[in-house]
């Protein structure tokens, strides 16, 4: 069907019967049906989607898809001259802010008359078919019941059902609206439904409307509107009175009354009454309302400005505690919280709120105890609650690590705010990925000479004695030549040996550093692995030990680049498979820790050691996806997601 036919068939047949259903159901029930309506506005689309699925369900020419079609006519209307009158630069907007609760309250009230009908007759079917859309229809339509009483609900339906029906009849039996109506109903769902769902907002918008609980911007002027109108009103009627009062129109009547002395006020010429006695106060009414409007609007602006403030000086104040859990509040804790706190929509009094939280040091214990936890609107408390736990992760991994007193702080907030373990492990997953630290790429398994590694420090597995070659009680026997140890020391010339006698010894799990003499490296991590034969439970946890240790050296000398041999695989005699096993799993464990160490490299000499270890990383943390890389809008869209919004990237 044509647009412009459509459009045509609108204006003849379609908008004489609304102004009936406006003035007969609309105005006598403004109150109430505003009232209702608000609350459910944004479940409209949830009327046209089930109006539709039933259209689409009719057969075409029957009875109930000539009714369904009026209906549908209806609400296009309806709310096409909604959309279009809110939408800036395409209508009157003022006019717009007025008119769309009244539309949306017609589109509201057609709704529910159609449905309740529909239903009535197809209970069994549409309940079995339609089950959710079912139960929140049939629950607004008894709300709506409720709310009007039966005599004015009885008024509605006739009414309803009269435009309907005369709509009906002038319908084109051969008119095909499928394609107009669809096109419409789409659009309108899109324009109606939940900001969350609405594609036009952004991240930033979505999650201030649900801070600041803020009404829809038509709710909010067409509110203004209402209060200036009611201000206008009462300021126009005083003034009128006043100045009747005062003033008299001159005429034959006041000339007599003047003459017997019984005559008040001032007469003057009618002219010059109409100009003071209604010009006047109407001009009165105008410039108050107006003002009233523009009061109420900033009122309402600075309130939720407020809201926003004070919404996000309590997430920092309430994840603080974590800077100082650990005993200290240090200089990259400290910088962060400054950095927090420049966020734009905190004011300087929020600002004032933060830092004397900063000075009081309080407990996490305090701030339960404060509430700070707590939204009465659900979704605002969600989204606060992961606000503060990704805060206060933030706070953790400033200096670089997460101390075992902040995991433990972490932990704790994260059960008392019901966060499931995998959800609390995604989101710190997601927050690392944000800032760059991406476990797929610092983790690395290469073939070839650990010598030749270009890194700030490699890892020399060697002997208690720091030399190369095996020991034999008190006596040095020759190593061999591809021996990892001796590469190194053949590679670094005689300093490495020199810097190895001022050690002394190394202990069986331990790590010592000393610098790399000619090698590529800054360092050599020196640590003495276990033997597999002597007690294989004994030799794993010593394994791990070298590891950990041999990275928490590499930590504590600022190091960001690290490459281990297949440590225990060679002299050890461990073999390959739980070698790798424990070197993949103990790295992790540190690097989920420890966030300044930017790579550790696995270097292994012969393709089937290789081959294992990329294995072990497998089973370990997965393969990372081909093209897999860290997108804002997938972070955006987790639970969690609100996060990016609110701050700024550390």
């Amino acid at each position: 069907m044509p647009l412009q036919v459509m459009l045509g068939f609108m204006l003849t047949a379609v908008v004489p019967g609304l102004k009936q259903l406006f003035t007969g159901v609309i105005v006598p029930a403004a109150t109430v049906l505003l009232q209702f309506t608000m609350k459910r506005l944004p479940r409209i689309p949830i009327y046209l989607r089930l109006l539709w699925s039933i259209y689409t369900d009719s057969e075409p020419g029957s009875e109930a898809r000539k009714y369904l079609t009026s209906v549908l006519l209806v609400l296009s209307s309806v709310l096409s001259f909604m959309t279009y009158c809110y939408i800036p630069l395409t209508g009157a907007f003022l006019v717009g802010a007025l008119i769309t609760p009244v539309a949306a309250m017609i589109a509201l009230v057609v709704s529910l008359v159609a449905l309740d009908s529909i239903l009535a007759l197809n209970h069994d079917y549409l309940c079995q078919k339609y089950p959710e859309e079912f139960d929140t229809v049939s629950d607004d339509i008894q709300a709506l019941k409720s709310a009007l009483g039966g005599k004015k609900w009885e008024e509605t339906v006739t009414q309803t059902q009269a435009l309907l029906d005369d709509i009906k009849e002038k319908l084109d039996p051969n008119g095909i609206y499928d394609d107009t109506l669809l096109a419409a109903i789409k659009a309108l769902d899109e324009y109606l439904w939940h900001p969350e769902n609405d594609t036009s907002l952004s991240q930033e918008e979505i999650n201030q409307r649900i801070v600041t609980e803020g009404l829809p911007p038509f709710a909010k002027v067409g509110g203004s509107l209402l209060e200036g109108a009611g201000a206008g009103a009462v300021v126009g009627i005083g003034g009128h009175g006043l100045l009747a009062s005062i003033f008299t129109q001159a005429g034959f009547w006041t000339g007599i009354q003047a003459f017997l002395g019984t005559a008040s006020g001032i007469a003057v010429g009618p002219a010059a009454y109409t100009a003071i006695v209604v010009a006047a106060p109407i001009s009165m009414a105008v410039v108050t309302g107006a003002g009233v409007c523009w009061g109420a609007n900033a009122l309402r602006n600075d309130g939720e400005k407020r809201k926003l403030s004070k919404f996000l000086a309590e997430v920092l104040i309430a994840a603080l505690p974590m800077a100082w859990v650990d005993g200290s509040l240090s200089q990259e804790e400290e910088d962060t919280i400054e950095q927090l706190m420049q966020h734009a929509a905190i004011t300087e009094q929020d600002m004032t709120r933060v830092r004397q939280a900063i000075q009081s040091h309080q407990s996490f214990d305090r701030v339960l105890q404060d509430g700070l936890l707590k939204e009465k609107e659900p979704r605002k408390q969600q989204m606060k609650q992961r606000l503060i736990l990704l805060t206060a992760y933030e706070l953790a991994k400033a200096d670089g690590a997460i101390s075992p007193e902040e995991l433990a702080l972490h932990n704790r907030m994260a059960k008392i705010m019901g966060m499931q373990e995998s959800e609390i492990q995604e989101m710190r997953r997601l927050l690392l990925l944000k800032s760059g630290i991406n476990l797929h790429d610092r983790i690395t398994i290469v073939q070839g000479d650990i010598t030749q590694e270009s890194v700030n420090a490699i890892v020399n597995s060697t002997n208690p004695n720091l030399r190369p070659g095996k020991k034999l009680g008190l006596i040095n026997l020759p190593g061999n030549r591809n021996q990892v140890d001796t590469l190194i020391h053949k590679m670094a010339g005689p300093d490495l040996k020199t810097a190895c006698q001022s050690i002394n010894s190394c202990e069986v799990g331990e790590a010592k550093l000393t610098e790399a003499g000619n090698l590529p490296a800054d360092w050599v991590i020196h640590t003495v692995t276990p033997l597999w034969q002597d007690n294989e439970e004994q030799a794993k946890s010593l394994l791990n030990q070298c590891y950990r240790n041999a990275l928490s050296v590499a930590f504590e000398h600022s190091v960001e680049t690290i490459a281990f041999p297949a440590l225990g695989t060679g002299t050890g005699q461990i073999p390959v498979d739980p070698a790798a096993a424990i070197a993949i799993a103990s790295a992790r464990a540190f690097l989920d820790m420890h966030f300044t160490i930017r790579q550790v490299r696995f270097v292994c000499n012969d393709e089937q050691v290789y081959q294992q270890f990329k294995q072990a990383l497998e089973n370990e943390i997965g393969v990372l996806p081909e093209g897999d890389a860290f997108d804002a809008s997938t972070f955006n869209h987790q639970a969690h997601h609100h996060y990016e919004t609110y701050q700024p990237a550390a």
